[in-house]
């Protein structure tokens, strides 16, 4: 198998929205991040973003918004977060709560 950095990742994010301003703070998050992750991705940005409709077992989890981002590699990834222009506080100013799966095929 490749070395783990260098295969391509899934990044699953949950994220639950502060019912004040939280919509419209995530709406500038997005806009303000795409263009960083697609400097460093060399790519156009490709992310999903779903509203669940229903869970089954296990803990009730009911996320406002379920994320899907798919990126070339963690390496790409990690350059791309830890960029200093990355608007990690819009995300903190939209979410009361934000969990995050990383994900790669075995």
């Amino acid at each position: 198998m490749a070395d783990q950095e260098d295969v391509p990742i899934t990044v699953n994010g949950w994220m639950w929205l502060k019912p004040d301003g939280g919509a419209e703070a995530f709406a500038e998050y997005i806009a303000t991040a795409r263009p960083i992750l697609e400097k460093h991705l060399g790519q156009e940005f490709v992310a999903e973003y779903w509203e669940p409709s229903a869970t089954m077992g296990g803990d009730h989890l009911e996320p406002d918004i379920v994320a899907i981002n798919h990126f070339p590699s963690e390496a790409a990834f990690m350059k791309a977060i830890e960029d200093p222009d990355y608007p990690t506080h819009l995300l903190e100013e939209a979410t009361t709560r934000v969990e995050v799966v990383q994900i790669r095929k075995g």
